[in-house]
């Protein structure tokens, strides 16, 4: 049988306090580490006693690397480890144990430095004959770029050889310039390279098929890659380390098969991540575990080690009623045993690039658009008038609007020091009066607030082990600034990991992460909080400053100027902030009780913190003003804890039997709960009150506080089994019963059980013949999975505490608890009133999943995986309507509804392969889903809705569609003529008006001869027929490059931004579209070509959910490319440095006409772009250095 891996802005006093309390612990953490990693020493004259029958040679040389100083380097063709021998020894050297052992074998050997290397005596000497020789040098390094000493270097053919010495370097002189170099370590791949005229040789080993990598993280626990029955992906930390993304969720993107993410472009990061498709129209987000915590807060990239993703129900059961959507197990850095303390030190630079905006008219076509407008809506040339804009067949710009045409001979400097007013009425006594010139080419808005905002990142990692510890350190530094000004983001953060064994029986060790952010990403209160919302809606005549350099905005005569300035936005949100404090990690204790039988106990927590203050300054120039300050303050705590206890056994019966038990308890509990406060109307002489006098008790009027409070638990048991039979046949099951508070005591319990079986053909004896097929695994499962996140008080009846009849906070004080029986209208009592109903009967969401999958390696190099799934939810949590008799509160979720996710991964490899100096290697990940809702309620054609925007709803979930799926009617053209309009079936209604030229032509779906909601269909979907990301990595001697590409095909878009730039349902300015491609446009010949409705005051009718807002939303990425450079290490002998150029985001091809194809929404508004914030392009350089 083959030996089993296992593995084991400154703050307040009381925020202040914290923070150095958790530096004193991690102070205290680093030092105890420090101190293990140190205390391992061996003695050169130790002797040696040994007792053993029938032991492996290769775990007898293992036993005496324990009691001695040396270490032992072989290749595989001198000595089989799996070989058994006996000795009996007591107080002997180890040159007389070594002649015990190699003697009989016909095997030397040599003590190099601490290295013993050890060979075949039947190799034949040097030729002596004379051959020009040469001296060749370098460095060996791991897959990871860590120097890896005690690699045995000998000439092929010959004894002569070396090995690596502490810093992974070699020096062999004599060497023929026609000889091979073989290169072997324990555990690694052996290399063969031919000399030729190098005098210089660098080689990476890579790990043996059961090698580190290929160590896998399942359910509370680890099994080889090859052990695995269950859908896993494993991204490793060469996967993420060569990316920008400051978060680990936008990382998975393209990087595991089944897996989908859209990024949300932000500061700080933030992502969708969906596992094999849409689970339920509830919560579909995995569960995150890290380091064996659920649910802990998602770690940086540079501190990861590596992630399994847990697809299947056969893998995701073990975390039962949390498993429904996928598990995503994240595994932390630390060292090895007997590892050489490695520190690497990385540093990186560059710039945020500011991308693109939409076309949007200039002061010019603007003015033109409205002539078009009044003209398309009837009214004659010579009567169209604008209060700026003029009057006649033509507008004509104004050199100022305010006063409203003014021109310069008015506007003198003793008018501007007489009129011009920039105090409100509450203020002076009289309103504001701000002149103004106009913007006669047009504002850019979008050029005005943007810029290229500058990044920085430092982080340190230092691993390493000794005799009985390891560790593993991570510290950094992230200073991003936005591509709005204004706008940036800084994080801190700190990761230490130590195991220690106290004795050769029990293991002790912490995973401790913390992190501290400060956030300045808010504009002020009083605004638009969405900047891309006033670029869009500010009209290019307002200039940004008035004449008296104040910011200018919509204070226009005549009240059809609109818009709310976004530079002033943002300048007034600078001083906002969030602070945000995180520590999670855990605690554990280890206990190899008998042989095969271990116990571990793990504590885990996760306590997060934040601090928000926004302000909020006077509006002056905004049409209608806020004529007030205003403070904002937010506290929030949330705090989860958990315990875990497991008990595994392993064992192996007669060589071909193994098992594996693992059985366990797990208890989780959280409280969450903030407290906000506000005032208003701070005292200032000047148009701003200073920060620091901007405390909530300065303000003098609307005192404002809230608060609220939330908790739940959950208890669990579950249990694994694992069986194998002679390596090819595989069994594993799994069982977990959870019990959760946010279910009623009818129903708190639930039960996943879960199957998957393995059979590993390769391994049959007919196949064993064919040298080319490493591995040819078939295996399939079955499970049942959960869903818990459906909010903590669904099962029960929740009630509001009123005042004055009107519950804390809400607007106006009508009484609403109560109503007086006779009828009168009588004042309200403080009371209590229903807030939700609750449902006592509500169980857990249960998701079935069916997978098949044939994972595949063949020559050595080429990996193939290919799996087919099916998942079934059923009593998915729907919130049917009630009658409104039952009254004014909540509707709670109840178990009924049903929906079928099914689809297939494609995983293809190319694993690196060396050809001389150049090495590559190449990933396809290609993901397909399709999902259809089964069941809503027991009402036939009970329809479930997107919410209502802007007076539509454009997406819907019913029996028999993908959930969600656009909604709305079909555009078959536009009208071009009297008749064609006449002819066809009248729209909306049968006495409908709609139908002219220039308008829609909607389709009679139904055939019925009119055009009413009846005719509305199924008009695209947010679901991508595939996605599919690649990578590539390529090495030539010293120059390195990689580069990731991500693929979206054959999903839909819903364009809201369509419905706000081309119609009239939104004040504000609009697209190129409409003045150039419009129907009766003068830009255009022929208005056959016109690809949108005239433009005209009353276009309701055009604006109705269609496929003109639908937009195929394909699109192909080049995520990141990166070029680096390693230093010769004859110039940089003792440190190896890399340098680096990187580049994220630098195309995007995609026939999409918004902003970003990719478009983060989720749930029944999934692929709907709203103003949706775009990505931005980044170029890197930066420098690695490895000690």
């Amino acid at each position: 049988m083959k030996k089993k891996c296992e593995k084991p802005t400154r703050l307040k006093c009381a925020w202040l306090q914290k923070l150095v309390k958790i530096m004193k612990l991690t102070f205290f953490l680093i030092l105890v580490s420090t101190m293990l990693v140190s205390a391992g020493v061996y003695s050169q004259n130790t002797k040696l006693s040994l007792h053993y029958e029938e032991i492996s040679i290769g775990d007898l040389l293992e036993l005496i690397e324990e009691q001695t100083e040396f270490r032992f380097a072989f290749s595989k063709s001198s000595l089989n480890r799996d070989e058994k021998v006996s000795i009996n020894v007591k107080g002997e050297k180890l040159d007389k144990v070594l002649s015990i052992i190699l003697d009989p074998n016909q095997l030397s050997y040599r003590i190099i430095d601490k290295y013993v290397v050890i060979s075949d005596k039947s190799v034949p000497g040097e030729n002596r004959g004379f051959q020009p020789q040469i001296t060749v040098s370098g460095k060996a390094t791991d897959s990871s770029g860590s120097p890896l000493p005690g690699v045995t270097v000998v000439i092929k053919g010959t004894t002569n050889g070396t090995v690596t010495n502490a810093d992974g370097e070699y020096s062999l002189a004599g060497i023929p310039d026609n000889a091979t170099l073989i290169f072997s370590f324990v555990g690694m791949k052996t290399q063969e390279v031919v000399v030729g005229s190098q005098t210089s040789i660098n080689v990476t080993m890579e790990e043996e098929t059961i090698g580190i990598e290929e160590v896998v993280a399942v359910g509370y626990g680890y099994q080889t890659k090859e052990e695995i029955s269950a859908s896993v992906s494993v991204i490793n930390a060469e996967d993420i380390t060569k990316n920008n993304k400051t978060d680990l969720q936008q990382i998975l993107q393209g990087k595991a098969s089944g897996v989908t993410v859209l990024k949300s472009h932000s500061l700080g990061g933030g992502a969708s991540v969906r596992i094999h498709g849409i689970t339920s129209i509830n919560n579909n987000e995995p569960l995150w575990v890290i380091d064996g915590v659920p649910g802990a807060t998602i770690p940086q990239p540079d501190e990861i080690a590596s992630i399994s993703i847990l697809k299947s129900a056969d893998a995701s059961a073990i975390y039962g009623a949390r498993g429904a959507s996928g598990v995503i197990l994240v595994t932390t850095k630390t060292g090895r045993k007997k590892m050489a303390t490695k520190i690497s030190v990385n540093v990186t630079q560059g710039l945020n690039m500011s991308p693109k905006f939409y076309n949007l008219l200039n002061t010019q076509e603007y003015a033109e658009l409205y002539w078009l407008q009044q003209m398309n809506s009837g009214v004659p040339t010579d009567q169209i008038s604008h209060p700026l804009f003029g009057s006649g067949a033509q507008p004509s710009l104004p050199e100022y609007i305010v006063p409203a045409r003014a021109t310069s001979e008015l506007i003198t400097n003793d008018y501007i020091s007489e009129k011009y007013d920039n105090r409100q009425v509450n203020e002076d006594g009289n309103d504001v009066f701000l002149i103004s010139k106009a913007s006669i080419p047009g504002t850019d808005w979008w050029d005005v607030i943007t810029r290229n905002g500058f990044y920085q990142k430092y982080d340190m990692n230092i691993i390493g082990g000794s005799e009985k510890s390891t560790f593993g350190i991570v510290a950094g530094y992230l200073n991003e600034d936005d591509y709005y000004k204004y706008f940036d983001y800084q994080r801190y953060y700190l990761r230490v990991n130590t195991d220690h064994d106290l004795n050769n029986w029990l293991t002790i060790g912490q995973r401790l992460n913390t992190r501290y952010e400060i956030d300045k990403t808010f504009t002020g209160l009083h605004g638009y909080t969405n900047v891309i919302y006033a670029c869009h809606t500010t009209n290019p005549i307002i200039p940004v400053y008035d004449v008296m350099g104040n910011f200018m905005g919509s204070q226009v005569p005549g009240g059809q100027i609109t818009g709310y300035n976004p530079l002033a936005a943002l300048y007034r949100g600078r001083n906002s902030y969030q602070n945000n404090l995180n520590l999670s990690g855990n605690l554990y204790i280890e206990a190899n009780i008998l042989k095969g039988l271990k116990a571990k106990s793990q504590a885990g927590f996760d306590v997060g913190m934040s601090e928000r203050k926004r302000y909020g300054y006077r509006t002056r120039e905004h049409i209608p003003p806020v004529d007030y300050d205003e403070v904002q303050k937010y506290y929030d705590s949330d705090r989860t804890w958990s315990w875990i206890n497991t008990i595994n056994y392993t064992t192996e019966i007669s060589d071909e039997h193994s098992l594996n038990l693992l059985a366990g308890s797990e208890c989780i509990g959280n409280k969450w709960g903030y407290l906000s406060g506000g005032r208003q109307n701070y005292y200032s002489a000047g148009d701003e009150p200073p920060v620091y006098y901007m405390i909530i008790n300065a303000g003098e009027t609307n005192r404002t506080n809230a608060g609220s409070y939330t908790s739940w638990s959950s208890f669990s048991l579950f249990g694994r089994l694992n069986y194998q039979f002679r390596d090819k046949y595989i069994v594993n099951a799994t069982f977990r019963r959870d019990g959760s508070s946010r279910f009623g005591k009818n129903n708190r319990y639930g039960n996943f059980p879960a199957i998957s079986l393995a059979w590993r053909v390769s391994e049959e004896q007919f196949l064993k013949k064919l040298d080319w097929l490493n591995l040819l695994k078939i295996r399939g499962g079955w499970g049942l999975v959960g869903n818990d996140r459906i909010g903590n008080y669904n099962s029960y009846t929740t009630y509001n505490v009123v005042e004055g009849g009107a519950p804390p906070g809400s607007w106006g004080d009508s009484p609403t608890s109560f109503y007086a029986l006779n009828g009168e209208n009588v004042g309200g009592t403080s009371g209590v009133q229903s807030a939700a109903f609750g449902n006592p009967n509500a169980k857990w969401e249960t998701t079935e999943t069916i997978n098949f999958g044939i994972e595949s390696r063949i020559f050595d190099f080429l990996y193939v995986s290919v799996e087919k799934w099916q998942k079934i939810t059923k009593d998915m949590l729907y919130q049917a309507s009630i009658p409104a008799v039952v009254g004014d509160a909540a509707i709670p979720s109840v178990n009924i509804a049903q929906m079928k996710n099914r689809g297939f991964d494609l995983e293809l490899k190319i694993l690196p392969k060396m050809k001389g100096n150049f090495k590559y290697d190449f990933s396809l990940y290609l993901s397909h889903y399709k999902n259809e809702v089964t069941q809503l309620t027991d009402i036939e054609g009970e329809t479930l809705w997107s919410p209502d925007w802007a007076g539509s709803r454009y997406a819907i979930a019913r029996v028999g569609t993908e959930y969600p799926i656009f909604y709305g009617y079909i555009v078959d053209g536009i009208f071009q003529t009297e008749e064609e309009a006449t002819k066809h079936p009248a729209a909306f209604g049968e006495g409908g008006t709609y139908n002219e030229p220039g308008h829609f032509k909607y389709r009679d779906v139904n055939k019925d001869g009119v055009i009413n909601d009846k005719d509305r269909t199924l008009i695209g979907s947010p679901h991508p027929d595939f996605t599919a990301g690649v990578t590539v990595n390529m090495e030539y001697k010293n120059f390195d490059l990689s580069a990731d590409l991500y693929m979206s095909y054959g999903n839909d878009i819903l364009n809201l931004m369509r419905r706000k730039l081309d119609f009239q349902r939104f004040a504000g300015n609009r697209s190129t579209r409409t003045l150039y491609e419009s129907w009766g446009s003068p830009y255009l010949a022929n208005n056959e070509d016109a690809k949108m409705p005239k433009y005209e005051t009353n276009d309701a009718g055009s604006q109705e959910p269609s496929t003109y807002f639908v937009e195929d939303g394909s699109y192909l990425r080049l995520n990141n490319v990166e070029l680096g450079y390693s230093l010769p290490h004859n110039i940089a002998k003792k440190i190896d440095i890399r340098f680096f150029t990187r580049a994220s985001n630098l195309f995007t091809i995609t026939n999409y006409t918004g902003l970003d194809p990719e478009v983060l929404s989720s749930g029944i508004s999934l692929g709907q772009d709203d103003s949706a914030r775009p990505i931005s392009s980044q170029v890197m350089f930066g420098v690695n250095f490895n000690f």
